[in-house]
């Protein structure tokens, strides 16, 4: 798992450094305060993504804990109060409908 996790971190820091305009989106799923590292790896990924030039976001769904921790990340934050299948069910809903208006 680590190499596949370093191989894939290799792959985003080559596209970013390519200058191509990447747009990407981070999602965070549940992460709550008892999980820092993962919350710190997802907001450390964003802060390499933009200073690269990436357009990246990073959307954090959590019931209790879904602001930044690092307030350099709040701007290019989105905070989702609510739980993780419901909000995906939610968010598939309104892409379906963005979609494929009736």
């Amino acid at each position: 798992q680590l190499t596949r996790w370093k191989h894939w971190m290799q792959v985003l820091g080559e596209l970013v450094a390519e200058g191509t305009g990447l747009r990407c989106v981070l999602l965070e799923i549940g992460a709550g305060g008892r999980v820092p590292t993962v919350r710190q790896t997802s907001e450390q990924i964003l802060q390499v993504l933009l200073e690269g030039g990436a357009n990246a976001k990073l959307i954090r769904i959590n019931p209790k804990d879904s602001e930044a921790d690092d307030p350099d990340s709040q701007e290019h934050l989105v905070s989702i109060k609510g739980t993780g299948l419901e909000t995906l069910k939610a968010m598939d809903e309104l892409i379906s409908e963005a979609w494929h208006p009736e």
